[in-house]
């Protein structure tokens, strides 16, 4: 009995760890994500107001994509997830 509970709670911290492991990562995969993105946006409004000042927000293009993502399916869905820098469902959801 002793050596099952103590698997058990092996089990148990090993599972808390491998989520707490992978919430780092998904974390690292979002910022990734939001830096191309970003970048990329802010690329592509420069290029049209080169001699002007302008003020953009990254941000507030990049979460109604993500939900759209969620929402899309096929060729559409895989080229939003490319436009954001996301590799999958499971990060953006």
């Amino acid at each position: 009995m002793k050596i099952y509970l103590l698997i058990c709670h092996t089990t148990v911290w090993a599972l808390v760890a491998s989520t707490v492991i992978s919430e780092s990562n998904i974390q690292d995969v979002l910022k990734n994500g939001n830096d191309q993105f970003s970048a990329k946006f802010l690329n592509e409004v420069s290029k049209d107001q080169a001699d002007k000042s302008f003020v953009i927000s990254a941000y507030s293009v990049l979460s109604p994509l993500a939900q759209l993502a969620l929402a899309s399916v096929g060729q559409t869905h895989d080229e939003i997830l490319t436009a954001i820098g996301m590799p999958n469902d499971n990060v953006v959801s």
